[in-house]
């Protein structure tokens, strides 16, 4: 059966059709992804300068779900629960300073001094920063109970600030870079077909 120009035509339009709307895919899923990591890159850095905390501590707090070629979409998480002080503290530190403070004021790390504060193993086991609130509440038991000083677990807040940079930078980030990166990644799918001519 003979093909006429006509039909090869249009079965070369319905091809490149396809090609075209899967590469734009690809370059969309590519795109979305590097520019998901740069939003990353820069929360981390910005968060951790500007909480004072290791940026290890910040990475352990992001969850992201890559764009795939179905979703086309990816979502980027910063889990906002305070970080305890003790993390601050080397193992060194720790092991020489349990029991008491890190200093006669009472702890410092990375430029944090928390006065009166003292290092211990609380309920569940775990070392913490406490410190004293100079309040007293009464324990039942025999003789009448006993008289217990109440005691905070020092940590670092970061829900609002990680909330603040995460919609500056991603806000940023879609606007200056997203759509150069989605350029770059079509016009070298593009320089492929390119090649092969």
């Amino acid at each position: 059966m003979t093909v006429s120009p006509q039909q090869q035509a249009a079965r070369l339009a319905r091809k490149l059709n396809r090609i075209a709307k899967r590469d734009t895919r690809l370059a969309t899923n590519s795109a979305l992804n590097k520019a998901a990591q740069r939003v990353n890159t820069r929360v981390v850095r910005g968060l951790s300068r500007s909480i004072r905390v290791p940026q290890k501590l910040i990475r352990q707090k992001i969850f992201i779900s890559r764009s795939t070629l179905r979703t086309l979409r990816v979502l980027y998480k910063v889990y906002a629960k305070d970080i305890s002080f003790v993390q601050l503290l080397t193992k060194g530190q720790i092991g020489r300073s349990v029991g008491t403070g890190t200093n006669r004021r009472g702890v410092r790390a990375r430029g944090r001094q928390i006065d009166h504060a003292f290092i211990q193993r609380g309920k569940s086991g775990n070392l913490h920063v406490f410190t004293r609130q100079g309040k007293f509440k009464r324990v039942a038991g025999p003789r009448g109970g006993r008289r217990v000083e109440l005691i905070d677990v020092e940590r670092i807040a970061i829900q609002a600030e990680a909330e603040r940079i995460t919609a500056a930078v991603s806000t940023r980030v879609m606007r200056k870079d997203y759509f150069r990166l989605l350029q770059q990644d079509l016009n070298f799918r593009l320089s492929k077909y390119g090649r092969r001519t």
